[in-house]
């Protein structure tokens, strides 16, 4: 039953953020369930605008809490507290500002509305790995096995985000050129690397300005055998 319990909250919330992204026609590729947790995979874009992704992120967290204060007075009593419990757990613990968890996530779309794709996106993981090390140091005297192997699984998994920072990167630029969005907010940058999510770039040259069109163009131009 205390499986049951678990799987039961993972997979509601998880259904949060893909009924959510099916509404706003992201697609999604799929639901991975895990004994501590759970993944969806979708298929969206990185240049997907800012307050979608906010709106799939957040569904999944509200979408449990809903179902909680639904379903806990229908269980039966000796299950309702600890039902109460793993829902809380989960809530907290995915919401902690550590990239790849929700509330790392979070921190992203929140850094990248102020600043560069990449900036944001390295901030993020450094910010994780000194959230991760503090729960380390916190707990250390009291640490259990499950938590410190989970601990441990979440700083490799910020550690290969961290690796393939410079392959987003690429993807994020490739998909502007291949693909380019009509953002109503306009900024001036100096280089390619100041580029942001929602926004169209004017590139300042030595001479005179280009456009983010031009300034692409020639980037992947340059790269073709």
């Amino acid at each position: 039953m205390p499986f049951l319990l678990l799987m039961m909250i993972i997979l509601v919330h998880e259904l949060g953020h893909f009924l959510c992204a099916i509404y706003l026609r992201v697609p999604v590729d799929k639901i991975c369930l895990y004994p501590f947790g759970g993944v969806s995979k979708f298929k969206n874009k990185i240049n997907i605008p800012l307050k979608k992704e906010f709106l799939i992120l957040i569904m999944g967290p509200l979408t449990q809490i809903i179902f909680m204060l639904s379903i806990k007075n229908y269980l039966p009593l000796q299950y309702q507290e600890m039902f109460l419990i793993y829902n809380r757990n989960i809530l907290v613990f995915n919401l902690l500002p550590v990239y790849p968890l929700d509330g790392g996530k979070l921190l992203n779309i929140i850094l990248a509305s102020k600043m560069s794709f990449r900036k944001s996106f390295t901030c993020s993981l450094l910010f994780s790995v000194l959230v991760v090390v503090s729960l380390f140091l916190f707990l250390l005297r009291n640490m259990k096995l499950n938590l410190f192997l989970l601990l441990c699984l979440l700083l490799f998994r910020i550690y290969e985000e961290y690796k393939k920072r410079k392959i987003y990167q690429e993807k994020f630029l490739l998909e502007r050129y291949l693909e380019p969005n009509n953002f109503k907010r306009r900024c001036k940058v100096e280089k390619v690397a100041e580029f942001r999510r929602d926004y169209q770039h004017i590139v300042k040259g030595t001479s005179r300005y280009y456009t983010e069109k031009e300034v692409l163009e020639k980037r992947f131009q340059s790269k073709k055998v």
